[in-house]
């Protein structure tokens, strides 16, 4: 989507903390992936929905699942400091692939992880009807693997371990043990940031960033994060009604 990607991370590895990370389909890897690293990139979430090339196609709309897997071959012998494959879990699609997806990361030593289907963006359409709350697939890790703890830094997301494999729970709607955890907020492509994923508000920091008024921008993204509050909470309803859905022409919820 971005020609200048490898200028983008090089930027930010200079002035930013020193561990990038770049969630990507996949697809050009074999032209980025080495800059990338030369320029500061140290890690890789690559989105894999599925093994099966018929249904790859279907989830992405794009028969593109053997170029991604030669890409992803690829990018695993180049040094990253860790590469994760994201699977958001789609029910009646791909949940029967778990222990092939756990196979797939054991052969390369990634880490797995396993994303619910969100009620936003492109994904809101299709909530009703693909939409796993991962029970099964929890209860199936707990039989066959072992718990290893949550990430504390990081949405209190479990991480159990399958065969050597490391899988890693994101299991966000409705679960305010997630939300209770949640350090993080996202600048969108039009310089706003956002201080929770579902919902307002948003701080617009786009005329500080084309000042290049650091001071100002320091103090934006500070009330920014003053704002910030679970958005589900213990005894709250779960009801879809509560969500603030926002959709913009042009833009890619990904």
């Amino acid at each position: 989507m971005r020609k200048d990607i490898v200028k983008v991370v090089d930027e930010v590895n200079r002035v930013g903390p020193k561990d990038l990370s770049l969630t990507t389909n996949g697809y050009l890897l074999d032209l980025y992936a080495e800059d990338l690293l030369m320029h500061g990139l140290r890690r890789l979430n690559i989105s894999l929905h599925s093994l099966d090339r018929r249904k790859y196609r279907f989830i992405t709309g794009v028969d593109a699942l053997d170029k991604v897997l030669e890409n992803i071959d690829y990018v695993s012998r180049l040094g990253f400091k860790q590469i994760k494959l994201n699977v958001v879990v789609l029910r009646g699609l791909n949940t029967d692939e778990i222990p092939m997806m756990i196979r797939f990361a054991a052969k390369y030593g990634f880490v797995l992880q396993l994303i619910e289907l969100m009620p936003m963006g492109d994904g809101f359409p299709v909530f009703a009807r693909y939409y796993d709350d991962l029970s099964d697939i929890i209860s199936w890790l707990n039989k066959h693997g072992k718990l290893l703890g949550t990430r504390k830094d990081l949405h209190n997301r479990p991480i159990y371990e399958v065969d050597g494999v490391k899988v890693e729970i994101v299991k966000n709607y409705n679960n305010p043990t997630f939300c209770a955890g949640c350090t993080t907020m996202r600048l969108t492509s039009d310089g706003r940031l956002k201080t929770c994923l579902y919902k307002e508000p948003v701080v617009d920091l786009w005329p500080y960033i084309r000042a290049r008024d650091r001071e100002g921008l320091m103090k934006a993204m500070i009330y920014a994060n003053s704002l910030r509050k679970p958005n589900f909470v213990e005894g709250a309803s779960g009801d879809l009604s509560r969500i603030r859905i926002r959709v913009r022409v042009g833009s890619l919820i990904y």
